[in-house]
């Protein structure tokens, strides 16, 4: 049996090599949230750890809160909230009415 030699082409392994450096940079790019984003984040895992009863989401948000805490101020806390309990939603009335 003889096997054929085949040539390659200089020019697509180069150019297959750029595309494989771009896709790596764009994943390593990924932008940080923002606190309102990460108390937004919190808020859900939170609630999942109620429904499933899992301790560990509520470690996670635990964790995450001393990093958070230095970012916090009266602005970010006011949007986390307006955004997470939109007003009309029914999480905000039922939060207003048992504060009463």
């Amino acid at each position: 049996m003889a096997s054929k030699d085949v040539e390659m082409k200089a020019s697509d392994s180069t150019n297959n090599k750029k595309s494989e450096d771009s896709e790596e940079k764009k994943e390593e790019t990924i932008t940080p949230l923002t606190p309102v984003e990460e108390i937004i984040a919190n808020i859900s895992l939170i609630e999942r750890a109620v429904q499933t009863i899992e301790p560990r989401f509520t470690n996670r948000v635990l964790r995450s809160l001393t990093a958070q805490r230095r970012k916090l101020n009266g602005k970010v806390l006011k949007d986390a909230v307006e955004q997470a309990y939109p007003k009309g939603s029914n999480q905000h009335n039922t939060r207003r009415e048992t504060s009463n």
